[in-house]
This record gives C-alpha cells, structure tokens and sequence, in this order.
C-alpha cells in the first residue's frame, strides 16, 4: 500500500457532523467553523485527521489495516488546526491510536447529548498509570477507549487492574490485596480523567492496610471523583444456600431491591440478547427466568450454562450502568464470562456499548479465543499484559 489513502468529503463531512464541528481534542473542544469578517461567509479551520496513518511510515502507521479500512469514517477524529498537527508530531507517538479513538468517542457522546440538552455527567477515565504494585512494572499505563479488552495469560494482572479501578469508587473491592495484621500488598495507581478539563486522582493502599485517597493531588479519606464502577465477575456455580435473587445481587454488588427492579429497564437498555426476564418467588425463595437468544425462551436460570448466565447478568449491568451514566461518570468493568460467548454476540455487545446513547465506558477481560484484529475491527481497544507476576508490562495496539 504505497499510495496516500485519502477520506472523500462525504467522509470528512460526516466525520465534522458527528463531532458537531468541534474539535475532539479533550480540553480544546473548540468551534471548528464560524463567520468570517466579511459578513457574508464563513471560515471553516477543522481537519478529518487519521487515526491510522493515510500512508506507510505516517504517524502511527497503518496498523495492518486495508485501504478501505484507512478511508473509512471509523478511521477519522475531527481535530481543529493546532490539535492536527499536536497529535501527529513526533511519529504520533505521544497520541498512539487507542487513544485518538477515546477522543472521538468522547466528543461524539458529548455532541449526542449537548443536542438532547444534556450534558456529559461527572467526564470521562483517560489513563490509569501503575507508580508501584505487585504485579505490573512501575509506569505501566493503560489508556482508555470507549470499550477497551484486556488481554494477557495467567497471573499477567488483569483482574488486579479492574479491582484497582473499582477501588477508585469502592474501597470494598481491594479485599484481595488488604489484610488487617500489617501484611497488604501495596500499590499506588493515578487515574487522569476528563472533567472535562483534565484531573487526575490517586489510590495507594499502605503496608498497614490503611487506603489513602487523593484528588488533584489533596489527601481525602473517601473516593471523591464521583466515580460510579459495576464490577463482575461471574461465578461458574451458584451455591445451595443462595436462591437467584441473591445469587445475581451477589454477582453485582447491588442490593436486592435495585436487582429486582432492572428487569423493567433490561428490554429498554440491553443488547435483546436477553429478554423478558423476570423474578418469580416460591417457597424456596426468588427464582429468576429469561428468554436467551438460541436457547427455549423462559429458562430458568439455573438450568443455563455458565456463559449463558454470564450474559443474563451482563444484561442487568449494563441497565444499571445506563442509568448511572446520566448522572455520574460511570465504568462497567467485566471480570470473565465472556470466554465462551458466541462471536456474533460477542460483535453484537461491541456495537451496542459503543453507541454513544451508552454514555458508560467499558473494561473487560478478552476471551481467550477471540482474535485481537477481530476485536478492534469491532470497536474494542485491545490492551495486552505481557509477562507474569511482578514484571508485567502493556503492550497497547
């Protein structure tokens, strides 16, 4: 592919629509057309940049995609003047690909809901960087897209870095790494957001198992960003002693009372993977059913598979995370249950959380099966963890 790969203007012109003419630069977000001096005209200063490089050796590269995938509006952010050429110096390497397509993701929910009459709640998680911990190198940052996989083997620290990230909005969540006798794992990771100018906010778990906060920098006692974070992490059985109501409350983290009122949102809010469900209660307690694509319709719970499960409460997280996401800064985090989904299904929640009337950002651990060209075809971020232990190191598509 030696020749330049150009957009059309149609390209370009969708491209500056969905932006809304602004500039998708976080802390820029300027006009990009307005009325020149004449009175009678209008000046137009933005650019449908490349994410992936127009050509072979450009910033960032190619990425190995083909040409139609180079002219392709997916492969455009609509950047003003100054901003085009910021992302683009130095070989790109400051601005590296996934996180022009956190930009554009960003300023296109913003532009979303500015036409609705709304605005962004709470902003938008940017990077968290490791500064010390157990398990991945000290400077080791993963950025982040709208939807974003990571992937990595065995003790690579993928389920650390989702708890770590909880921990940002509930302490609860770093029971693993917290003992009481003066024996923790320390760590210290900073999370940069967008709010919408840039902040930044920290997490550092002490030796004596004290939890130290710090917002731009200020000590606090409590998460204070606003942060909302559903973690999941889907268990392969359901103990005797729960009945499904408190079964998918456990999975969640939310009390019982939310859980029984999503299913009024799942149909509205969900992927139509699952539909219908429903709770009904008997005397031993709350039974759970729901109709899951390719299975017979009002299945019990119980009676699904693992996977099938796994998608039945995803379906309850993303209704919660919905309505969180109008009022705060929101991230579903997606511990496992996906390693055995159907690849349709799989493209089917990639497409459905990265419309931007989802206004929520997703982190999930990639099925080990699914191909990481595959899966950034389809809108994920891929973020692969290299190494075990305590010399893990990112690797960023």
């Amino acid at each position: 592919m030696g020749e330049r790969v150009e957009f059309t203007a149609a390209t370009k012109r969708l491209v500056a629509e969905r932006a809304a003419h602004r500039c998708s630069f976080p802390d820029c977000d300027r006009p990009t057309v307005g009325p020149d001096t004449s009175g009678s005209g209008a000046i137009h200063t933005g650019v449908a940049a490349h994410i992936y490089s127009a050509a072979a050796g450009g910033p960032r590269g190619t990425g190995g995609l083909s040409a139609a995938d180079l002219a392709d509006p997916q492969n455009a952010i609509w950047l003003c003047a100054v901003h085009s050429r910021v992302v683009d110096a130095n070989s790109g390497k400051e601005y590296p690909a996934s996180v022009l397509r956190s930009y554009k993701s960003l300023r296109e929910t913003r532009a979303m809901l500015e036409q609705q009459g709304r605005e962004l709640p709470g902003g938008w998680l940017h990077r968290l960087i490791v500064e010390r911990g157990p398990v991945l190198r000290p400077g080791s940052s993963i950025s982040f897209g709208k939807l974003t996989l990571l992937k990595g083997g065995s003790a690579s620290g993928k389920s650390a870095l989702c708890e770590w990230l909880a921990a940002f909005a509930e302490p609860g969540r770093l029971w693993r790494w917290r003992n009481r006798d003066g024996n923790s794992w320390p760590f210290t990771v900073r999370l940069e957001y967008f709010n919408p100018q840039p902040k930044f906010a920290s997490v550092e778990l002490l030796q004596s198992g004290a939890i130290r906060y710090r917002d731009q920098g200020v000590p606090t006692p409590v998460p204070s960003i606003g942060l909302q974070a559903l973690y999941v992490a889907p268990e392969h059985t359901i103990p005797n002693n729960h009945d499904d109501l408190e079964f998918v409350s456990s999975q969640l983290g939310l009390h019982e009372g939310v859980v029984l009122e999503l299913p009024n949102y799942i149909d509205e809010f969900g992927t139509g993977i699952v539909k219908n469900v429903r709770f009904s209660r008997d005397e031993e307690g709350f039974l759970l059913l729901a109709d899951v694509a390719n299975t017979r319709p009002g299945l019990a719970f119980r009676v699904l598979s693992h996977s099938e499960r796994a998608q039945v409460v995803c379906e309850f997280a993303i209704a919660a995370c919905r309505a969180w996401s109008e009022r705060a800064i929101t991230l579903l985090l997606m511990d496992g249950g996906m390693a055995h989904w159907p690849l349709a299904h799989f493209e089917r929640y990639a497409e459905h959380l990265s419309h931007p009337a989802r206004s929520f950002q997703t982190l999930a651990i990639t099925p080990r099966n699914l191909d990481a060209a595959h899966a950034r075809k389809a809108g994920w971020q891929v973020v692969t963890l290299v190494g075990t232990e305590s010399d893990v190191y990112v690797e960023t598509d």
